[in-house]
């Protein structure tokens, strides 16, 4: 199930089947995978052990040193969510993004915001055997006391181009269930794609792909 993954985040999950890490977790990352966990992961054990503590601490300790793993002390996810202000949750993101790449190395696929919000969400997913990148941004700008989304409006970001795509030429189409947002794309190098999406009401898809 985990060579599906590139990286894993595991967040504060206390309890952690020693099992599982040894038979499971640790060849995972001998085959390249990556880990970032937080806070008290792997302090108690599976069901199996009658959820007791780890009389050793955490089950993951013996990873912490071994390539592609990071470990964060606090939980890094509640610290955001208890955040009162967007401001606030922003200036913790570089640290999230600087333990991925430290995992991760540059990434094949990256969307850097240029003109986003941080109001706006974003996912990249590629599909490398049918040639498509996928960029899926998410309006979080909700008024919890009129129930209102604020639409967002010029967005701009670069997306890094994989080498199984940088040959041809990048075609875009956005999928949206409020609207047709329009879609701009400029190659910036053989490597870097800019794309400006001209509004967002609540979710818009962007399909990348390449045509020889």
């Amino acid at each position: 199930m985990l060579d599906t993954l590139q990286v894993l985040v595991i967040p504060d999950a206390q309890v952690l089947d020693s099992a599982w890490v040894e038979d499971t977790l640790t060849p995972w990352l001998e085959r390249g995978g990556r880990l970032v966990y937080t806070g008290d992961c792997g302090l108690y054990r599976g069901e199996g052990n009658n959820f007791n503590r780890n009389e050793e601490g955490s089950c993951l300790a013996a990873l912490h040193d071994q390539p592609r793993v990071a470990y964060i002390a606090e939980n890094l996810g509640r610290v955001y969510y208890l955040l009162d202000t967007l401001e606030a949750r922003d200036a913790l993101r570089p640290r999230f993004s600087g333990v991925i790449l430290k995992v991760w190395g540059e990434p094949a696929g990256t969307v850097p915001p240029i003109a986003v919000p941080a109001t706006v969400g974003m996912n990249l997913y590629e599909d490398q055997a049918r040639g498509r990148l996928f960029v899926d941004l998410n309006n979080m700008n909700l008024n919890p006391e009129t129930d209102t989304i604020q639409s967002a409006s010029d967005l701009i970001f670069s997306a890094r181009i994989p080498g199984w795509m940088a040959e041809g030429e990048v075609y875009g189409e956005v999928y949206a269930p409020d609207g047709s947002p329009a879609v701009q794309l400029t190659r910036m190098d053989a490597a870097t794609l800019e794309v400006r999406l001209d509004t967002l009401r609540t979710y818009a898809g962007i399909v990348l792909t390449a045509r020889p």
